[in-house]
């Protein structure tokens, strides 16, 4: 699947408010991570404001967020590093949570 198609299906599945669904959209983001870059924490975001449960929000910052963080580098790591400080200070606890559990992890490695 191309990014394109990949962030597309993620996105249908997710827009359904159904705990399965929406793990399914993260199994397909999972083994997709390579295909994200920086500009998907937008929508990463959305989902993450919309999980509710740390049972969606811990896979989404462990096998989601972080790798891509990871695998960022230059500008693209700058802009990304940008947004987990603006989510460290969101109103929203799932997006805190996230971005607490990433930064955690980046700053192990």
């Amino acid at each position: 699947m191309s990014h394109d198609e990949v962030t597309a299906l993620s996105s249908e599945l997710w827009n359904v408010p159904v705990f399965e669904r929406r793990l399914a959209a993260i199994v397909l983001l999972q083994s997709n991570v390579t295909r994200l870059d920086n500009t998907d924490l937008t929508r990463i975001e959305g989902f993450l404001r919309g999980a509710g449960l740390p049972e969606l929000v811990d896979p989404l910052t462990v096998d989601i967020v972080l790798p891509l963080m990871q695998g960022l580098t230059g500008a693209n790591r700058a802009r990304a590093d940008a947004t987990l400080v603006r989510w460290l200070g969101d109103g929203d606890s799932s997006l805190r949570r996230a971005a607490h559990g990433a930064s955690a992890r980046i700053a192990r490695a």
